[in-house]
């Protein structure tokens, strides 16, 4: 009697599309903040913008999306300020040239701002629906240009 030929590995076949699959995913949904990523990961902080966490994290958020605070408003009472200038939420951050601002480091608003809208961006929501979480959020701190009471 002839042997029978060796069957396709169909298990092995499906496992494998399936992990290939699942790689395909994975990058779909990491690749868009890729650069993002990259950016901040290249542009080290200086020590004053690293005292704490959450201070680490807002300027890394800062520098990984500055388009986005570029269009939102700062609550700390900055954009009302005749010395500071401040136009948007990026201006507590960075400077027009890309320079760390040192405003963010020592203001909470700035920092729970730019925390909050990263943190929705990359749930997936549009700057209209970030810019209206923000003003129902911190639209109410209490805040003048000499003291921020958050």
């Amino acid at each position: 009697m002839p042997e029978n030929p060796p069957s396709f590995p169909r298990r092995e076949f499906l496992t494998g599309l399936l992990a290939f699959g699942s790689l395909g995913a994975l990058a779909a949904v990491i690749t868009p903040t890729l650069p993002a990523l990259v950016s901040a990961a290249s542009h080290p902080l200086p020590g004053w913008a690293t005292g704490s966490p959450q201070m680490t994290r807002a300027y890394r958020a800062a520098l990984g999306a500055p388009e986005l605070l570029a269009q939102l408003p700062c609550y700390c009472g900055c954009m009302q300020s005749d010395t500071l200038h401040h136009a948007n939420l990026r201006d507590c951050f960075l400077y027009a040239d890309g320079s760390l601002n040192t405003h963010a480091a020592g203001c909470g608003i700035c920092q729970q701002e730019a925390l909050s809208a990263s943190g929705w961006q990359a749930s997936g929501l549009s700057v209209v629906e970030i810019h209206a979480r923000i003003d129902d959020t911190f639209g109410g701190a209490s805040c003048t240009v000499d003291r921020c009471v958050e």
